[in-house]
């Protein structure tokens, strides 16, 4: 982090940091991220010490040091020369650091609209493409929308637009869409009148686009409208990632309905489509989700950037009723006098915001004042008496601004404030906030002495000092409340190394998502928690020995298909190979038809395809007690995997003694396992369902993490 501490104009970031970052805390600057450390803060606590020292509003006839700040009509300023000033504000003494921010009170509840769309991610309705073409660089995904509902002519005007996210390199542009209209309500259907309509996008890899295209119909209303939106790819042979989400149509000005589901033009025979109805933003794209989280803090700042140009130094109170006044809590605030022309019965005023943390407060009532010449905390001497205020009652987290005035008494250099807080339960721990504490004498402002105290505090009570920057709003708490969500949302999405890496799962129909569909099964879980790209490459009754069975080529035979750019690999396999009673074999066997052999061929194989990845192989689980047709138990083919794979030095996740889930038990196996009858009770002995998958996922995810 030391290009941050060797900005030489970052005095306000320098200090926000010093006052909100935590040790393990992730800063970004110029694109790149810092982990917050204990020596950072060492070195932040010095830049911040020599830099700058506040000491609030600008006041005539004071000595002022270098780098000393204030604040003068709104603005803040930094002290140029050591002197005094003078009458009235000189700008050639200061450097101005911060403009005066816009005027206006933002509210509690204009924040919570305002905001509550970036935190909470959106369910999108979204399609994610596998897809190539061997003939041509180009690929087509296909949407139909009915139109029977709108009433329309030749003439109308129309629109289609999309959001698309390119999710490999492979990916150009989308040059233009094509449209065919008819009465045929399948997707891909390219009868009818056609039309085309030209748009060129470009499609920078990871990056969220928005795409629109609008054109006129040149003939009769048709019930349907089909929309293949052309994808230009540099080469057509390479599987390219695609998602698309969020995709209308309208024709004169009204939105057509679109069918379910999508499709792809010509796909080949290896070209994929997964529909997802609900996505969310990890299971969408790491880059929707890194895209919300600059939204998140984007905002925040926006709402609190404009704000800036008044630092609010305020205290936070946690404590009971003292033992002199039992049902009070009594801040102690001084102000300094110095310099005022004032005398006995001149007006004194005193404001401040205070916000309940606790919901304890009954009431704000009488203020005491105590003047004399101690400036000390907690002084009672030459006292004044009590203040005029009316009673008011703070809600919990919203600022009630309180005021309070008299004559002055007596007079002296110092003004002690004594602020009236009843509780409701005198002996429960209370929290509050005061800030922007100022009193005036005659009308004109004094200076607040460092410090704030509780009068004849009980041994557990507290008084911590805070600094806050957006003392315009209502509630300076609750944007530093939103601040911190934010933070731990885009945290809590760097806070794995699995997120956004891209995983080939090899394996058969667990891998596959038997009795739970493709998008519930582990590999699915972990993919939408950390916005992997998680390939499945399970088939269904396969074998991972012997070359191939009616259900497809084995997992030694087919691993080479595989992408290469995969930062993970693992292979969940052996359970149909006990099934099948493949035999166990040797350690020396290479050839593919012994359960060894075909680990051998496997292991070898993937660390040469994948030498600097992360390959990890996950077992059987203990599904059955007898052994098979070969007189082999299911544990035979888990400690063959072990054995092999140790001599390979690849790691394997022992699902059948550390798994966590049991088949063979019934009473487990009822609430984790596949549901086979549809009673609500599990009764599939090799399939988990979708409390099993999720058990699983957890499993799976720590043994990743580990590779």
């Amino acid at each position: 982090m030391a290009a941050l501490f060797n900005n030489p104009n970052g005095y306000g970031l320098e200090r926000e940091i010093q006052e909100t970052m935590r040790e393990s805390d992730i800063l970004g600057q110029d694109g790149t991220q810092y982990r917050f450390t204990a020596e950072d803060r060492a070195k932040l606590n010095t830049v911040v010490s020599n830099s700058l020292t506040w000491r609030g509003v600008w006041t005539a006839h004071t000595v002022y040091a270098v780098n000393d700040t204030v604040t003068n009509n709104g603005n803040t300023y930094r002290r140029l020369v050591a002197g005094t000033s003078g009458a009235s504000f000189d700008p050639a003494m200061w450097e101005l650091l911060a403009a005066k921010g816009d005027t206006g009170e933002i509210t509690k509840a204009t924040l919570d609209s305002a905001i509550s769309g970036v935190f909470s991610p959106p369910a999108i309705d979204g399609y994610l493409y596998r897809a190539k073409n061997n003939n041509l660089n180009l690929v087509q995904p296909c949407f139909a929308f009915d139109l029977s509902a709108i009433a329309w002519s030749s003439g109308a005007s129309f629109t289609f637009s999309c959001k698309i996210v390119s999710k490999s390199g492979n990916i150009v542009s989308t040059p233009q869409i094509r449209t065919f209209w008819n009465g045929v309500s399948t997707i891909n259907d390219i009868t009818g009148p056609s039309l085309n309509i030209s748009k060129s996008t470009t499609l920078p890899a990871n990056q969220t686009i928005s795409y629109a295209v609008s054109g006129t119909s040149n003939f009769s209303k048709t019930s349907y409208v089909h929309v293949f939106l052309d994808v230009s790819l540099t080469d057509g042979t390479v599987s390219s990632d695609l998602l698309i989400y969020d995709v209308a149509f309208t024709v004169s000005g009204m939105p057509g309905p679109k069918l379910p589901g999508s499709d792809l033009y010509r796909a080949n025979g290896t070209d994929t489509i997964t529909a997802v109805t609900t996505l969310t933003e990890a299971a969408a794209t790491k880059t929707y989700v890194d895209q919300k989280k600059v939204e998140a803090l984007a905002y925040t700042d926006a709402v609190v950037g404009p704000l800036k140009s008044n630092p609010v130094v305020g205290s936070r109170y946690t404590g009971v009723a003292n033992t002199v006044n039992p049902t009070l809590m009594q801040p102690i605030i001084v102000f300094d006098t110095q310099g005022i022309n004032w005398a006995v019965n001149d007006a004194i005023a005193f404001t401040c915001k205070l916000i309940s943390r606790s919901g304890n407060i009954t009431n704000i009532a009488t203020t005491r004042v105590f003047v004399n010449d101690v400036a000390a905390l907690d002084s009672t001497g030459g006292s004044s008496g009590n203040m005029g205020s009316a009673s008011a009652s703070p809600g919990t987290d919203t600022a009630l601004v309180y005021t309070a005035t008299r004559a002055a008494a007596v007079k002296a250099r110092y003004i002690h404030v004594y602020i009236d807080v009843t509780l409701t339960a005198p002996t429960t721990p209370t929290t509050f906030d005061i800030y922007d504490a100022a009193l005036t004498v005659k009308g004109i402002s004094t200076v607040r002495v460092a410090g704030s105290a509780l009068y004849m505090a009980n041994a557990n009570d507290t008084v911590t000092s805070f600094s806050y920057f957006d003392n315009q709003l209502a509630n300076v708490g609750y944007v530093n409340t939103q601040r911190d969500a934010a933070k731990t949302y885009a945290d809590s999405l760097i806070s794995s190394k699995l997120k956004g890496k891209k995983w080939n799962a090899l394996g058969d129909s667990i891998t596959y998502g038997h009795g739970v569909g493709v998008n519930g099964t582990y590999r699915a879980i972990l993919a939408q928690r950390w916005g992997m790209t998680a390939r499945n490459y399970g088939i269904s009754g396969t074998c991972l020995a012997g070359t191939s069975n009616s259900f497809g080529a084995s997992m030694a035979t087919r691993y080479n298909d595989m992408d290469n750019d995969a930062d993970y690999i693992t292979v969940f396999g052996g359970t149909n190979d006990w099934s099948a009673a493949i035999p166990i074999g040797v350690n020396t066997d290479t050839p593919v038809d012994t359960f060894k052999g075909a680990l051998n061929v496997l292991c070898k194989g993937l660390i040469e395809k994948y030498p600097t990845k992360k390959i990890g192989f996950i077992s059987p689980l203990n599904h059955r007690t007898t052994n098979n047709s070969g007189g082999l138990s299911v544990l035979n083919y888990v400690d063959a995997t072990i054995e092999i794979c140790g001599l390979w030095a690849i790691p394997v996740l022992d699902l059948y003694r550390r798994g966590g889930v049991l088949p063979i038990n019934s009473v487990q196996r009822g609430t984790v396992m596949f549901d086979s009858n549809n009673d609500g009770i599990g009764d599939d002995v090799q399939h988990p369902g979708p409390v099993g998958h999720g058990m699983l996922a957890d499993r799976i995810e720590a043994f990743m993490l580990m590779l």
